[in-house]
């Protein structure tokens, strides 16, 4: 497919779809400092509410790791619609699923960034051919 073609909004839509993964876990990830931080600044509770109440941050937490593995299965079933080991799947992983920088993405694939972000480019347009992929990005 050549460089530009495709949809430019379901390409954004599609990115912002496999980008639920980083926020979510990034957000898993403020919620567990903050059940650190709480913890250490109450100390021992010893009340059964205080009890109760840490519990109840600790479920959120783990909901928030369940709802995270869930989004990340959701997106590498998506991803692998590509080739297995294939450039463009390879950079889709580093950056959706491992959260790698593109500078780290640029460095493990041996490519320039300009290549790379048009390879994303070429995956992201390869992706929108299958209906399953579409049907389950127009789901958010």
């Amino acid at each position: 497919m050549k460089k530009g073609s495709g949809n430019k909004e379901e390409r954004k839509q599609l990115r912002e779809y496999l980008s639920r993964y980083d926020t979510i876990v990034k957000s898993k990830d403020r919620l567990a400092i903050q059940l650190s931080s709480v913890m250490s600044s109450v100390g021992v509770l010893r009340s059964e509410k205080g009890k109760r109440k840490l519990e109840e941050f600790e479920a959120r937490l783990e909901e928030e790791k369940v709802h995270a593995l869930e989004t990340a299965n959701e997106i590498k079933a998506i991803i692998a619609y590509l080739p297995l080991g294939s450039t463009p799947r390879q950079i889709l992983e580093l950056r959706y699923i491992t959260r790698c920088s593109w500078r780290k993405v640029c460095a493990t694939v041996h490519l320039e960034r300009d290549r790379a972000a048009e390879i994303e480019g070429y995956a992201l347009d390869e992706l929108l051919k299958v209906d399953a992929v579409k049907a389950q990005i127009g789901r958010i």
